[in-house]
């Protein structure tokens, strides 16, 4: 995982100290781009997202051919463009959700393949023997905001 995360500079420097250590539990971490991006949707509705500046930004970062200087190397870049995301229609769909415990926890539904593996992975969880009280190390937030 350390080495993947040596390939992004952006995600080295959200993470990491300038010495390459992981920042503090409880340290403040900033975003000032990531916030920039948002009051740009905000404001532009989601064409700021999918045309422009951000969606520029989207498409150079899926293309990039190398890794950061912290872990130099190639890198196998998508073939995403301006015209794709221009032309993106997102869809209404109905979410995949599971009762676990308490709560009901729920996922993009297909096509997207984020709600099938969750749903999988709760239901081991709900079933497994070695664990009949153990929760996964995701629920806590996830639960609290179902």
């Amino acid at each position: 995982a350390r080495a993947n995360l040596l390939r992004d500079p952006d995600a080295v420097s959200y993470f990491l100290k300038a010495d390459l250590t992981p920042k503090l539990l409880g340290e403040t971490i900033q975003n000032p781009a990531y916030a920039d991006t948002l009051r740009a949707i905000a404001s532009g509705g989601a064409s700021a997202f999918y045309t422009g500046p951000i969606a520029a930004d989207i498409v150079a970062e899926i293309n990039r051919t190398e890794a950061g200087s912290d872990a130099p190397g190639a890198l196998t870049p998508g073939a995403t463009t301006l015209a794709d995301l221009a032309g993106y229609e997102a869809k209404r769909r109905a979410p995949v959700c599971i009762d676990y415990r308490a709560h009901q926890v729920c996922g993009m539904g297909p096509p997207s393949s984020g709600g099938m593996p969750s749903r999988s992975r709760w239901a081991s969880w709900r079933t497994s023997a070695s664990m009949p009280s153990a929760r996964p190390p995701w629920t806590a937030r996830a639960a609290s905001r179902a």
